[in-house]
């Protein structure tokens, strides 16, 4: 446990509300997505351990996009995807709105991009969602957001929502990973023994 941690925990000084502990979850999101994809080439970054999985790039991709449109959507900022030009970089072939939910195997396998375009995107997203963050007191996260549930959403609930979806993926990314540098995955598919 660091000492920063140690603190944290035991009460040396230093407290923390819930936007601090929404801070520190989506801090922790984009460092280990850019572990996971860090240094690997393209037929890495696509291969799945069978025709249906997610790839790496797809997951870094959706988690940023994800993060990024409902983020900005809940506190009414432009979203990093389009204000700094980053869906024209990534020249996919989908509607700037799309940000993976409910896409098929063949759109998860079109999603190429390079590690380092990939960890800038998530590094943008990152640097927006700790400025909203910034910006927000606890006071703020009881705001309704969306009330078309029942019980509507708050701001709070939301970026829970967001953030734990985020690490969600980012595990998966991590495990994946795991298996490309033990050679586990080749050419698309679980390799065999």
């Amino acid at each position: 446990m660091s000492d920063r941690d140690r603190r944290s925990t035991t009460g040396g000084g230093v407290s923390m509300n819930g936007v601090d502990v929404l801070r520190e979850m989506f801090g922790r999101v984009g460092p280990a997505l850019s572990s996971a994809i860090q240094d690997l080439d393209g037929d890495a970054l696509t291969a799945r351990v069978d025709g249906e999985a997610n790839t790496l790039a797809w997951l870094a991709w959706h988690v940023g996009r994800e993060q990024d449109a409902q983020v900005a959507a809940a506190v009414g900022r432009d979203q990093v995807w389009t204000a700094q030009g980053f869906s024209a970089r990534f020249a996919l072939p989908f509607d700037d709105a799309a940000i993976g939910y409910g896409q098929s195997s063949t759109e998860v396998g079109q999603v190429r991009a390079s590690a380092a375009l990939l960890a800038e995107y998530l590094d943008a997203v990152q640097d927006e969602t700790a400025d909203v963050l910034d910006e927000l007191t606890d006071g703020d996260l009881y705001r309704v957001v969306d009330a078309d549930w029942d019980p509507p959403v708050t701001l709070g609930v939301r970026l829970v929502s967001v953030v734990e979806d985020a690490l969600q993926h980012a595990g998966q990314a991590g495990y994946l990973r795991g298996l490309i540098d033990r050679g586990s995955v080749d050419d698309g598919a679980v390799a065999t023994d």
